[in-house]
């Protein structure tokens, strides 16, 4: 059902790495490629894609594609780290298509450093948040958080986001958040904020200054 020219992965959990579901949409467009942290780079070859269908993404290095280009930023999920090759293993990314701007954080926590680079660069039109946070009781069960709904609305606000649609709050039992609790924060925080919560199979058109 999944076709595109570029499939974008932030880092190698199976819920944003699913090699089962890369390989099938490897197997039903022979020109998707997919774009990824070094430090996996090794996962989808051996799940049988080709290497010459692998970008291997690094933090601050531009990746220039036909129409497209996309920043990666260092995620910190837990912390920022690389693999013992200085392969990046979690990544943001902030994609430019044509005049649009969308920035992607994948799983993160909030650093000084990524406050930092996310500020240099162009305020994003679409931002794609995780919103779950984290508590003591899901890191005593080795569940890796990500930033809170209140720091994701800081974020929209911070970075100047046109249309915000929250992640992270719908897929795995235990580490779940009401979106409607995040937006209701964007709108303490900003009331003009604009955002979106996606039904399942929707499809959502989005025009700038609209």
């Amino acid at each position: 059902m999944v076709k595109g020219d570029y499939v974008l992965c932030t880092h190698g959990h199976r819920d944003h790495l699913a090699v089962e579901t890369l390989t099938q949409i490897a197997s039903a467009d022979s020109h998707t490629k997919f774009i990824i942290p070094g430090a996996w780079e090794r996962t989808l070859s051996e799940a049988g894609i080709e290497r010459k269908r692998i970008v291997t993404a690094r933090a601050g290095q531009q990746i220039k594609l036909p129409g497209i280009t996309i920043v990666p930023v260092c995620a910190a999920h837990p912390v920022h780290m690389t693999d013992e090759d200085g392969q990046d293993t979690a990544l943001c990314y902030h994609v430019k298509m044509g005049e649009t701007y969308l920035l992607h954080l994948g799983d993160t926590y909030l650093t000084d450093s990524l406050l930092e680079d996310l500020e240099r660069l162009p305020a994003p039109h679409l931002f794609f948040p995780p919103i779950n946070g984290g508590d003591y009781f899901r890191t005593k069960r080795n569940c890796i958080g990500n930033i809170s709904y209140v720091e994701a609305a800081s974020l929209a606000c911070i970075l100047k986001a046109d249309l915000t649609i929250p992640t992270h709050y719908d897929m795995i039992e235990g580490n779940t958040i009401d979106p409607l609790i995040f937006a209701g924060e964007l709108m303490e925080q900003n009331p003009a904020a604009k955002w979106h919560i996606p039904a399942l199979g929707e499809r959502f058109l989005y025009r700038k200054g609209r």
